[in-house]
């Protein structure tokens, strides 16, 4: 029986599917890729700044203070919000990875996605009967620049920033006055009475033996001086006030913080940067910064007070009962 015409058709269309299903399908041709880097250069970034003060007030011979800092920094790439960086530092461009980080990687020098702890120092140099404040900034330094994608017939262009780096600049130093660190402390009689509470130190002629015992130092309240009562009546917190030596010379000295400080009046001199502004309430009171020469340093603000009130800001004062 001879089939009919569209039946032989039907079979005929069935092989064909059959022979195609078998036959492989031909890769699409790979688009060619390039990656151009242009316009490099080093981009720091500061994350902080450090301020310390370095104290050689009680030096003979000049100190030398290391300033050290680390960081972990890991060489990754950066290029915005709109494009996604892999793992591997590969970006999809019109539909192709791209090994954009591997690519600036190698132009720096570095590996991509590699960790490691950067360390640095700066050496600051402070002489003798000298205390130096220095302010050092915190800085990651990124290798910026743009990137010039080509994929087939399409361009375009990436800006990025590589992490390359980690440095210290030192901003700065500045001089911070030195308050009294006698190394010899004089022997004191004591006057019996008292005027308005004030005791008056008389100097002697002589000098005190090694074990003598350190007379009582006393506020114009007639409190004790201690860290405590110091910080109760002029400010600041009793941690950072120490005894200085000499007259009853006391010191307060916190870089951290400004505080506020009260004159305690009794005709007692409180001693500040100049730097720092005049203080408020300072009716009836002698307010001088005295010319270098001597043990004046010429940066350091005399406030003496017959009265209680005048107060000022500073981040250290000297404190001296017996003027």
């Amino acid at each position: 029986m001879i089939p009919s015409r569209p039946v032989a058709f039907f079979c005929a269309a069935v092989a064909l599917l059959f022979a195609a299903g078998c036959t492989p399908v031909a890769s699409p041709p790979a688009v060619a890729a390039s990656v151009t880097i242009a316009n490099l250069q080093l981009e720091p970034v500061q994350t902080g700044t450090d301020k310390q003060a370095v104290n050689n007030c009680g030096g003979t011979d000049d100190a030398t203070y290391t300033i050290a800092k680390e960081r972990e920094i890991s060489h990754e790439l950066d290029v915005g919000s709109e494009l996604t960086v892999n793992a591997d530092g590969s970006v999809k461009v019109f539909g192709t990875g791209i090994g954009l980080g591997t690519t600036v990687a190698a132009k720096v020098g570095a590996t991509y996605g590699k960790r490691n702890t950067v360390a640095r120092t700066i050496e600051i140099n402070v002489k003798p009967k000298t205390m130096v404040e220095y302010e050092v900034s915190l800085q990651d330094v990124y290798q910026a620049g743009e990137a010039e994608v080509t994929v087939g017939n399409q361009k375009t262009k990436i800006p990025f920033r590589f992490f390359d780096d980690f440095v210290l600049v030192l901003l700065g130093t500045r001089e911070l006055p030195c308050l009294d660190t006698p190394t010899v402390v004089p022997t004191y009689t004591v006057e019996a009475t008292m005027d308005a509470s004030i005791q008056t130190a008389i100097p002697t002629d002589t000098p005190v033996p090694p074990t003598a015992t350190q007379r009582i130092c006393r506020l114009p309240n007639g409190e004790a001086i201690s860290a405590e009562s110091l910080a109760a009546q002029i400010g600041g917190d009793a941690t950072h006030w120490t005894y200085r030596g000499g007259n009853c010379v006391w010191g307060y000295w916190n870089k951290e913080v400004q505080s506020t400080f009260r004159h305690p009046g009794g005709n007692t001199i409180l001693t500040y940067w100049s730097g720092y502004a005049e203080p408020r309430n300072a009716g009836g009171c002698w307010v001088t910064v005295p010319e270098p020469g001597g043990e004046h340093d010429g940066k350091t603000r005399v406030v003496q007070c017959p009265d209680a009130g005048a107060e000022f800001e500073a981040d250290g004062v000297g404190f001296h009962p017996y003027p």
